[in-house]
């Protein structure tokens, strides 16, 4: 599972925290052009669901094919794979019209996952992890899409104490670290941290805990927000478990999700894969497959992500005009966000048994598209465009004639709440609705508040900007970035654990805003974004309390107004009661030295730099919650309309 460019990717929605968008025969009201990115709402479908890819057949015969992941390419969505196990033989990677791009034969690999924005040494690395003698942690390049082993470990995998029959990631939202879930036939479950102690952009790997769940086990998730680990036993049912390594483990620290048939529930045994969809808000699905005995009544059970897991819908990837259906599922992976036009919305793979249409073959997996399965929050792709948002060529022009390259920051701090005065929770989560768990202490209220800021101006290959010496655990932070150019950004560094809401790119310019729950050891802190060339670029982050400890983003929508228009946040819906909302506009060209910002807002940060190309930002909050059902349409003045300009609205929960 690949959580939102959250992007939590296995299994992972990313609106509110990385956009979802998406197709189909479900019930949508599509919005001309000038909404790109707005909310709309994909209804839960009924029924059965067909694929319209699968995968070229795995080489060996028999039970081989086994547990998928998707990788997502940011740059080019259109361009993301899905990794695969044959497990009698290789480790495979398919892209997303099925064909195999690469192949690893080296004997037997367990099932396998994949995070992205992993700090190394060296630079973030998109990380691919399966067991192969051990844990067996991989690259994928971003350009090739191709797998390159980085454990360092003189046999190229950490040795544990447990077979690898299933494996799952995990990023904890306390403090951003990285782990893996190594289980077997067994029972035996053992706990991992990844990191790259030594900076050589290798990966070791440090045993946390370990624990035996009972009987035989393989499938399992964890949820990258709301610290949640899942894992089927597969005859028994399906357990959740406090996903953090200092959690207990033991029989009355768990939750029963939901169990067989024969004991009461919905899965007909086996209990196998597991996926989380990632929704705003915490909200979203687990979804399980219920193997069965047979390929015909193999299934897809969806429960809600939140509180008790509560049962959703049974369905079936059926057989349809296009391929075969999955039968007797084993491994399966979702991931809600926009992948191109295939799977706009986002999609589902799943393992198949019995590879019968167009033509028999050895066992593969079915690509569908998610929302057959599932409703989702999706921000939507326009009807008609006049721009895109991907696939764009990278332009690497350092300066356009007439630049100069001078270097300005500007820092604002004020802090206008009281320390919250309710400790952590310290015990192990309850075994009926459990909260989250999690050592950030909660708000003293509700009520959202602006606590600090701090905003850079350069042109440079990487760009810095130091946090709020008032940053406190459980703050929301929001980071900003705005560039003259398509140059490629990387993932934050420095302070870790951020989630990118999403980005847009066009003309000669890029906006990216990531978010994140604040630790206290953030305080003070340098983050720095790295670009593969050099840019103009405006860098910021804005700190509120009292927002979500989960997801902070509850909604966003971003827009680039071509030249020649009036530069208006795009309309978001408001999810909630409470909320703030933050709007931001970027705007490039040689001449505007700030923006002039609309009525009723509180601006929190508004600077450029010097010279042509350019770029003016402004970031400014509601300043209070949001009492209409929408908000957006607020235009900033002061710009030439002769270059393009972003401009965004990003809604935050309260707590």
């Amino acid at each position: 599972m690949t959580p939102p460019p959250a992007l939590p990717e296995r299994g992972r929605t990313i609106v509110g925290l990385l956009g979802v968008l998406a197709i189909v025969g479900v019930a949508l009201s599509l919005a001309p052009s000038s909404s790109i990115g707005q909310a709309a709402t994909i209804d839960q479908p009924t029924g059965d669901a067909e694929a319209i890819v699968e995968t070229d057949p795995v080489f060996e015969t028999g039970d081989a094919a086994d547990d998928p992941a998707i990788w997502y390419n940011e740059t080019d969505p259109a361009q993301s794979v899905v990794v695969g196990n044959d497990k009698k033989g290789s480790l495979e990677v398919y892209d997303l019209a099925g064909h195999r791009i690469q192949r690893i034969a080296d004997g037997f690999y367990g099932n396998v996952d994949i995070r992205r924005g992993f700090t190394t040494g060296t630079g973030p690395v998109d990380l691919v992890v399966t067991w192969h003698f051990g844990i067996q942690v991989y690259a994928i390049s971003s350009t090739t899409r191709l797998l390159s082993n980085i454990t360092d470990t003189s046999t190229g995998s950490i040795a544990v104490p447990t077979g690898g029959e299933g494996l799952c990631l995990y990023r904890s939202p306390v403090d951003g670290s990285t782990y893996v879930f190594v289980n077997s036939r067994s029972g035996h479950v053992a706990q991992y941290q990844l990191t790259d102690a030594d900076n050589d952009g290798k990966i070791e790997g440090t045993l946390r805990r370990d624990w035996v769940i009972g009987s035989e086990t393989e499938g399992c998730v964890a949820d990258d927000e709301l610290g949640w680990f899942y894992i089927s036993e597969e005859g028994v049912g399906i357990w959740k478990y406090s996903a953090e390594p200092g959690a207990p483990s033991s029989v009355d620290a768990r939750t029963l999700v939901d169990t067989t048939v024969a004991r009461g529930g919905h899965i007909l045994p086996d209990a196998e894969g597991l996926t989380i969809v990632y929704q705003p808000g915490g909200t979203g699905y687990l979804m399980a497959s219920s193997q069965a005995a047979s390929d015909v009544a193999n299934s897809i059970i969806v429960y809600q992500r939140q509180d008790a897991n509560a049962f959703v819908r049974n369905a079936k990837v059926i057989t349809g005009s296009m391929t075969d259906g999955c039968g007797r599922t084993d491994g399966i992976d979702a991931l809600a966000i926009d992948m191109g036009p295939s799977f706009p919305h986002g999609m589902f793979v799943c393992q198949d048994n019995a590879n019968t249409q167009p033509s028999a073959g050895n066992q593969n997996f079915k690509l569908v598209p998610l929302e057959r399965l599932v409703g989702l929050v999706s921000e939507l792709t326009p009807t008609t465009t006049t721009t895109t948002t991907t696939t764009l060529p990278v332009d690497t022009t350092t300066t356009l004639p007439g630049d100069t390259t001078t270097t300005s920051t500007t820092t604002t701090t004020t802090t206008t709440t009281t320390p919250p005065t309710t400790a952590p929770p310290t015990t192990a989560p309850p075994t009926t609705a459990p909260p989250p768990p999690t050592t950030i202490p909660p708000p003293p209220t509700n009520a959202i508040s602006f606590v600090g800021g701090a905003t850079a101006n350069a042109s440079a290959t990487a760009h810095t900007v130091t946090m709020p010496a008032s940053v406190r655990a459980g703050d929301s932070l929001l980071l900003l970035l705005a560039t003259n150019n398509l140059a490629t950004v990387s993932a934050p560094t420095g302070v870790t654990g951020w989630s990118q809401v999403a980005a847009l790119a066009s003309g000669s310019a890029r906006s990216v805003v990531w978010q994140k729950v604040a630790v206290a050891a953030d305080a003070g802190k340098v983050v720095r974004v790295a670009l593969s060339a050099s840019t103009k670029a405006n860098l910021a982050v804005v700190v509120h309390r009292g927002t979500s400890l989960t997801a902070p983003v509850a909604a966003f929508a971003r827009v680039a107004a071509p030249s020649g228009t009036v530069h208006s946040t795009p309309v978001v819906a408001v999810p909630q009661a409470g909320t703030w909302a933050v709007s931001y506009w970027t705007h490039r060209d040689s001449t505007t030295t700030s923006l002039i910002p609309p009525g009723g807002v509180q601006v929190r940060s508004n600077s450029t730099q010097t010279g042509a190309s350019r770029i003016t930002a402004m970031v400014a909050d509601s300043g209070a919650a949001v009492t209409t059902s929408s908000y957006g349409g607020l235009v900033a003045s002061g710009a030439a309309t002769t270059w393009n300009s972003h401009v965004w609205t990003v809604i935050l929960a309260p707590a």
